[in-house]
Formats: C-alpha cells, sequence, structure tokens
C-alpha cells in the first residue's frame, strides 16, 4: 500500500470497487443486461445480503471464472485444508481472495447499488469488529 497508493486505504479500497464492477460488467455483457447495477439487482433477488463466496457463485447466474480470473474468489479444496475459519468471506468451494472483496459486494447488496464509497465498506466493517469486541467474555 505504501508504494501503491501512498498509504491511501481509501485509494485501495477504489481500486478494489472498481475490480469488483469490471467483473459485474463482463456479467453484464454476458448476461445480456443494460447495467452493471441491473447484474447486482439480479444477484440481491437471488441471495439478499448473503454475500458468501458459495451464495455468489452456486445461487446466482455470475460464472466462478471472472471471478476467479480476477483475483476475487480463489476455488478452495476441502480435502485439503483440514480447518477453515468459520468467516463469511469463506466457503467450502469458494473463498473470497481477500475479506475486502466480501464486504465490498455486501456494500453493494445492502445500498442496492454499484455507487458505493469507501466508508461503505469501512463503517460495516468497524461495526462487526466492535461487535465482536463485545462478545469476548473476561
Amino acid at each position: 500500500m505504501a508504494t501503491a497508493y501512498g498509504w491511501s486505504v481509501d485509494a485501495w479500497l477504489r481500486d478494489a470497487i472498481n475490480e469488483v464492477i469490471k467483473v459485474l460488467n463482463e456479467e453484464k455483457e454476458r448476461l445480456g443486461l443494460g447495467s452493471v447495477d441491473e447484474v447486482l439487482n439480479t444477484v440481491i433477488r437471488r441471495i439478499g445480503q448473503d454475500t458468501g463466496p458459495d451464495n455468489l457463485v452456486l445461487n446466482t447466474p455470475l460464472h466462478a471464472e471472472p471471478l476467479l480470473r480476477n483475483n476475487i474468489l480463489i476455488g478452495i479444496s476441502s480435502t485439503a485444508i483440514s480447518q477453515l475459519p468459520n468467516e463469511p468471506w469463506i466457503g467450502r468451494h469458494y473463498a473470497y481472495q481477500s475479506p475486502t472483496y466480501y464486504w465490498i459486494i455486501k456494500a453493494m447488496a445492502v445500498k442496492g447499488t454499484i455507487s458505493i464509497e469507501p466508508k461503505d465498506v469501512i463503517n460495516p466493517v468497524r461495526l462487526t469488529a466492535h461487535e465482536k469486541f463485545l462478545m469476548i467474555p473476561p
């Protein structure tokens, strides 16, 4: 981040958001839809706000290949990894390459649009981290 983004989390997140939009745009062409927001709306109609990686690929018209090719998702061989963390960005068949992509797609699903800002990604992460911290027993 220091070299490529000058330590700017916002710039890094904007780049990651654009990567997701790029894949959705590619899927827009394949699906014959008029806009990237239409692709997102199709996904949201199918899975709501459950943007886990398996749900995203297995329960929507999105193809895994562009998500894998653009390093948004990675494939998982459940026999190769014995203990996976119980996190929403890790599924049985797929995982987000970075939790950042999970939070970006989650923010898009919550807002119902691809027009999100870095704060739309960061604020829910902070809230979730705070909630987890409060649940830690003394």
